[in-house]
């Protein structure tokens, strides 16, 4: 799924999956909820599908052949947009910047991928892909949209986050960071349990982890709120979380370019080591 508003003029055949994998007509597993292949040629617009060239596999976010690649396909069906439940809201960032194609193509065209969903406890569902279009959808007045369905546990819907966007990049490394972060803390995960379960090595686990767990809570709200990037967050977790807000304030105060922050960065680390050799 390309989530950033993609409009690409394509000079050869592709192959555009309504879900997250593509299969050919006479497959077994092409699954429901319409059409699984589609043809489009020169001067043919790509939007919010999984694609690849004639030929190429299509990526999948996890093998079918596992349990969870299967949980992961789901049913799709039209649901009402109230009371969706945005629990896992928190773990995502909502980047301005992408708002503003996708909603003229919402606008343009409708929903042409559907919104991935678990049920919960309380009988309601919980979004797990497709946060920009959900809120953009609320704003445009629409009372119901079509949803893929997936029966997932609340840990394999946290890896879902990371998997679904998987074949488009669609994650930053914090918001990856605070979904290691979750697995391991709120539901006592190894950082091995939860590289196999999202199909990573461990040290992309470890290093996820010790990015969330440098950052101050006041620093993490800030990138949550789109007053720091999560490039110069990225940098800010090089320093003590003591000196990490003062340095924020600075970037923020003379909006900082990414390069500037890094050297920013280098700069204070540079003086606490020069301050320690004089004691």
């Amino acid at each position: 799924e390309f989530t950033n508003g993609f409009h690409g003029q394509l000079s050869a055949p592709i192959i555009l999956s309504s879900g997250h994998c593509a299969y050919s007509s006479d497959d077994p597993r092409r699954g429901e909820g319409g059409p699984w292949e589609l043809w489009f040629r020169r001067s043919s617009s790509l939007r919010f599908g999984l694609g690849t060239r004639e030929g190429e596999a299509a990526k999948l976010p996890l093998p079918l052949s596992t349990e969870l690649g299967k949980q992961m396909q789901g049913k799709q069906q039209v649901i009402p947009l109230q009371g969706l439940d945005l629990r896992y809201k928190p773990l995502r960032l909502i980047k301005p910047e992408c708002m503003t194609g996708l909603r003229a193509s919402l606008e343009r065209d409708g929903l042409l991928t559907a919104l991935v969903v678990r049920p919960v406890e309380d009988g309601s569902f919980a979004i797990l892909d497709g946060f920009k279009r959900y809120e953009i959808l609320r704003e445009l007045g629409w009372k119901e949209l079509r949803v893929q369905i997936v029966e997932l546990s609340e840990t394999q819907a946290k890896a879902g986050l990371i998997l679904y966007n998987r074949p488009h990049r669609g994650l930053s490394e914090i918001e990856e960071a605070w979904i290691v972060h979750s697995l391991c803390r709120d539901h006592g995960l190894k950082q091995v349990d939860v590289a196999d379960l999202i199909g990573r090595h461990k040290s992309w686990v470890c290093r996820r982890l010790q990015f969330a767990e440098r950052l101050g809570k006041e620093l993490q709200e800030d990138v949550r709120l789109g007053l720091i990037a999560p490039t110069a967050a990225r940098a800010l977790a090089r320093l003590p979380q003591g000196n990490q807000m003062c340095v924020a304030e600075a970037i923020k105060r003379h909006r900082l370019a990414c390069r500037h922050v890094e050297r920013l960065v280098e700069l204070v680390l540079a003086s606490e080591a020069d301050a320690i050799k004089t004691l």
